[in-house]
């Protein structure tokens, strides 16, 4: 009864409802470059690439808090018709933040159809299809680049350094703190 666009274009034309999935800055830098390397648009050292990820370089959508604004304040959002999903909470309790979802959209399913989406859809079932479909094309990956990786939530916290965290804070910790995420460092 309708159809699901996944975009990570700032565009909103119509009266349609929006799912706006949004992830903590520090955790979209670092999969973001992991990506852009994976898929060779990027060979860089990660101090560049962190520059051009806080000042809008880093992809064609522009910075993480322009992004998050676009959206916030999109035609769907004044008109009630944006239905923002946090990463995290999506990773903490799949079933209740689909639940939520599918209700928002309207959708009639049953727990167990949402199970079944979710099961078929895991970080660890997603990085099967991913292996498999590598097989049936005959690509050996490299060992620390994949498109589908950990997923994780806290990861950043392996690779910022405290300078750099200070400054990805200092530029996006008020978006950050208004959607819910604490900030690391003291004194932000």
């Amino acid at each position: 009864g309708g159809r699901l666009v996944q975009t990570h274009e700032p565009f909103c034309d119509r009266e349609r409802r929006v799912v706006y999935v949004v992830r903590d800055a520090r955790s979209v830098l670092v999969s973001e470059f992991n990506w852009q390397r994976f898929a060779g648009f990027y060979a860089g050292s990660f101090e560049r690439f962190f520059e051009d990820f806080l000042d809008g370089r880093s992809n064609p959508w522009g910075s993480w808090a322009n992004h998050v604004a676009f959206w916030r304040n999109s035609p769907a959002a004044r008109a009630g018709r944006l239905h923002l999903v946090r990463y995290e909470d999506l990773r903490r309790d799949p079933h209740m933040v689909f639940g939520e979802i599918v209700r928002f959209l309207g959708a009639q399913r049953t727990n167990e159809e949402i199970a079944s989406a979710i099961e078929g859809n895991s970080i660890e079932g997603m990085r099967a299809k991913e292996d498999e479909s590598r097989r049936r094309r005959g690509v050996t990956p490299k060992r620390d680049m994949r498109f589908i990786n950990t997923g994780s939530t806290k990861g950043w916290r392996d690779v910022l350094t405290g300078d750099q965290l200070d400054e990805l804070e200092r530029r996006f910790g008020a978006t950050m703190s208004s959607l819910g995420y604490e900030l690391s460092r003291s004194g932000l």
